[in-house]
């Protein structure tokens, strides 16, 4: 389950591991005339934050595979991750260039 909205504040999710996740998270609140870019650098700015959250989670399972003596589980989480993150980065870099030109 996701529910993630452009001017909300609750967003949930449904993790496979079985239970469910809210977070609540403060966007600023545009007005209704507000400009695709400007609701584009809002919805990203939590995005980018929100995918380094997960990032970790999924990190630490990593972790607790290998500690489980998962290590071919764990070493294809740990590249999974490296992409996530770099992927992210990616986002964070159209942030920066976006705000730059507001």
């Amino acid at each position: 389950m996701s529910h993630i909205e452009e001017e909300g504040v609750l967003h949930e999710h449904m993790h496979e591991h079985g239970h469910e996740h809210s977070h609540e998270h403060h966007h600023e609140h545009l007005p209704a005339d507000a400009n695709v870019s400007q609701k584009t650098v809002a919805l990203l700015g939590y995005m980018v934050e929100h995918n380094k959250a997960h990032a970790e989670e999924v990190h630490d399972l990593a972790h607790a595979l290998s500690a489980a003596g998962k290590e071919e589980e764990a070493s294809l989480i740990h590249r999974g991750v490296a992409l996530y993150r770099e992927g992210n980065e990616l986002l964070a870099r159209a942030l920066a260039a976006l705000k730059e030109e507001a």
